[in-house]
């Protein structure tokens, strides 16, 4: 079954890979995450992209048909043109393990068929649906119109809906990842728990979408205000 585009979030992403710390930290700007969301720890990974660009030491970027990967007031654009088979991944260069918790500020486009869209943990870019792609993950996800929450273990999945026909806009995308289950939350609203198909590897934080081998009706965009991770 295609999927459709997921609303943007704010992910709040910790990195728990032995002693390995990654950061982006600046100064906070309107409607971003507080100058240190993770406090009284300090955060695993923090971006807020105020920079001029993409910091090239914490993210890594794949575009194909015509999408696009942009950074400019404090925000990190990933668009996707209304045509068939174009993509979008920007993920992490580091992993994180169970026992970490992701946030991020995201905005995007409402659902719409032969869209698809990832946020969240994972270990690959998104497929046309939940038993491709990726093999492993703990994420949100778009498909045909409407929003999914998602594990996924060696190709073992739950993908199960939260959002029929969801409107797009702004929100904080929660995600809480225990050995034993995985919380997720959209504006500090519980929307799921899962105790099933959990990965038990680290995994990078992904922003990922893909339009289907239809194209959709009207261009796709995923806009992300900040993101952070930390432990548990």
């Amino acid at each position: 079954m295609p999927r459709s585009a997921l609303p943007v979030l704010a992910v709040t992403l910790l990195i728990g890979c032995g002693d390995v710390k990654a950061t982006a930290v600046d100064a906070a700007q309107p409607g971003d995450a507080a100058a240190n969301p993770c406090a009284p720890d300090a955060c695993l990974l923090f971006d807020e992209f105020s920079g001029a660009s993409l910091n090239a030491s914490l993210w890594g970027t794949m575009v194909g048909g015509g999408a696009t990967v942009t950074q400019s007031n404090g925000v990190l654009s990933l668009h996707l043109p209304a045509a068939a088979d174009a993509f979008v991944d920007v993920y992490s260069l580091v992993a994180f393990p169970a026992g970490t918790a992701l946030e991020a500020g995201v905005t995007v486009t409402a659902g719409q068929f032969y869209n698809h869209t990832g946020i969240g943990f994972a270990s690959a870019a998104i497929g046309k649906q939940c038993d491709v792609g990726e093999t492993d993950a703990v994420m949100f996800r778009g498909q045909d119109q409407d929003g999914y929450v998602e594990t996924k273990a060696s190709n073992l999945y739950s993908c199960n809906k939260t959002s029929p026909m969801y409107p797009g806009g702004s929100s904080r995308m929660q995600i809480s990842r225990a050995v034993d289950q995985v919380g997720f939350r959209q504006n500090d609203v519980m929307l799921a728990t899962v105790t099933t198909n959990l990965p038990a590897g680290h995994l990078p934080v992904r922003f990922t979408a893909y339009t289907y081998t239809l194209a959709p009706t009207q261009p796709l965009q995923i806009d992300i205000d900040y993101v952070f991770v930390k432990h548990l």
